[in-house]
């Protein structure tokens, strides 16, 4: 089910496209608690390293506190040439995970 709420897929496949190609970056897709919603939502980010780049927020956090604080579960992380093969594939920003088999699934 695509987030009906924001655009944080959107903007988080555009945003890794956008930076060099480098094996410590990736698209994530995942959950995030909503204090608002009092539920869980989908949402995507990037990670780089141990640092956290949120275009839906326009914000930077570092990786453990972004994850403690939006109680976050990781459905899968795609590499840039991942995420790009992902969206010819689909022809949309995601969530992945429910259409198509092909994403790496992630430990938490």
């Amino acid at each position: 089910m695509p987030n009906k709420k924001g655009n944080c897929f959107e903007k988080s496949a555009q945003a890794i496209l956008d930076l060099n190609d480098d094996k410590d970056i990736h698209l994530v897709h995942g959950t995030a608690w909503s204090k608002v919603l009092k539920r869980r939502i989908e949402h995507a980010w990037v990670e780089i390293k141990d640092m956290i780049i949120d275009p839906e927020a326009n914000a930077v956090f570092h990786a453990e506190k972004y994850y403690a604080l939006g109680e976050i579960a990781i459905a899968a992380k795609y590499t840039r040439t991942e995420a790009r093969a992902m969206l010819l594939k689909t022809e949309n920003f995601g969530p992945w995970e429910s259409q198509i088999s092909g994403g790496k699934n992630a430990e938490n």
